[in-house]
């Protein structure tokens, strides 16, 4: 895996439908409309302020970024007009063993639109191709079945559930179910 690329800059991906980009502090009110708005994302589950959320986006994004822990992406839709309709991100990355684990969340109105399966798809032929990952996996919980499906389009395998194993503040310990894909798997399909 080539660690050195994956963190020289913001990945930027570019599909014939979509745009996977860091975003900008000028997006702050569309960003942070979206990251208020699904009920999967674990930050719905209690109030976000503003002044919190400004300090995400515009100093924590890139201090993580910096320490090499987690890479949040905007992910922008060519058929909305550019337009802000979630986030996906990197983060989990292990270098021994040539493995990330991915995240993604729509905003509520772009849901069934085909967009997360497209998005997914993208970033993982970014992370095999470009940046050389031998696994890439993502948690999903149970009752969030659309995002399941997502990562089956995908070709994930689905591992199991880990039962009890996460907190998510505002529910408390929950499952969650573990997909896979590994990179000999992708180049077969």
């Amino acid at each position: 895996m080539n660690i050195e690329k994956l963190f020289s800059e913001f990945p930027y991906i570019e599909t014939e439908e979509l745009i996977i980009r860091k975003t900008k502090v000028e997006e702050f009110e569309e960003w942070y409309s979206l990251e208020t708005s699904n009920e999967f994302t674990p930050r719905k589950s209690y109030k976000l302020s503003k002044d919190a959320a400004y300090n995400m986006l515009s100093k924590h994004y890139d201090r993580d970024f910096a320490k090499r822990k987690v890479i949040f992406l905007g992910l922008y839709s060519k058929c909305e007009q550019n337009r802000l309709v979630g986030r996906i991100e990197i983060f989990d990355v292990n270098a021994k063993i040539d493995m990330v684990t991915i995240g993604y969340t729509l905003g509520t109105q772009f849901c069934g639109k085909g967009i997360a399966t497209k998005a997914v798809n993208a970033l993982i032929n970014y992370l095999f191709i470009e940046i050389g990952v031998n696994r890439i996996q993502a948690f999903v919980m149970p009752k969030n079945t659309k995002s399941g499906a997502v990562l089956i389009r995908n070709n994930f395998v689905k591992e199991g559930t880990i039962r009890q194993g996460n907190y998510w503040i505002g529910q408390g310990v929950i499952d969650l179910e573990l997909y896979s894909i590994l990179k000999e798997e992708y180049q077969a399909k």
